[in-house]
């Protein structure tokens, strides 16, 4: 998510931006292939990060339903991730929204999944330092304000095993007939030869 270009929208568009992101989200607790787990915040840190999860407490918290178990296994997953020697901070949202922030990123970070509001994020102006995360258990690369020929480039520049899918924030959750990297109708069916 570029900073610069979420500092410059309006209200109505930051408010969608921010109800675009809970669809990819919260819909599914977080557990779709798809679901963002880490947010890369792109652009010099700013006041709009704490906007963006304070906006985004007010709608999880209109429309969001957590279930008593979840929510204690989501207190203890967070928990033990705030216990990570490469937290930098955390901040809480009552039960909402947990936000856990990085030092740094490095080749075990696919191991960092949250759910029900569990998010981690990292703060960088280098698309070089996908190279230390990416790996082939990323599958969907969510992005804004970010032109995506320019992540294009980067993810093919630096030979990333990983990303099958660059789309925009709010359509993590769109199918279509390709998939994870595979054709679906290739994948899903066969063909009967009759000579």
């Amino acid at each position: 998510i570029d900073l610069k270009k979420m500092s410059n929208l309006n209200e109505f568009h930051f408010t969608r931006l921010i109800e675009k992101f809970y669809n990819d989200t919260y819909l599914n607790d977080q557990n779709a292939c798809s679901s963002p787990h880490l947010i890369w915040w792109y652009g010099k840190a700013t006041n709009v990060i704490d906007r963006f999860w304070k906006k985004l407490f007010e709608i999880v918290k209109k429309k969001y339903n957590l279930d008593q178990s979840a929510a204690f296994e989501k207190y203890s997953n967070f928990c033990k991730f705030a216990t990570y020697s490469n937290v930098k901070s955390t901040k809480v949202y009552e039960n909402l929204i947990y936000t856990i922030t990085l030092n740094k990123i490095d080749s075990q970070n696919h191991f960092l999944r949250g759910k029900w509001g569990i998010f981690f994020q990292y703060n960088s102006n280098n698309l070089k330092d996908l190279k230390k995360i990416v790996n082939p258990k990323y599958q969907t690369l969510t992005y804004f304000g970010i032109d995506k020929n320019l992540i294009m480039s980067e993810v093919l520049k630096q030979k990333l095993n990983g990303i099958d899918r660059l789309v925009p924030v709010g359509q993590s959750l769109d199918m279509s007939l390709n998939w994870d990297g595979y054709n679906l109708v290739n994948s899903l069916s066969r063909v009967i030869d009759i000579k």
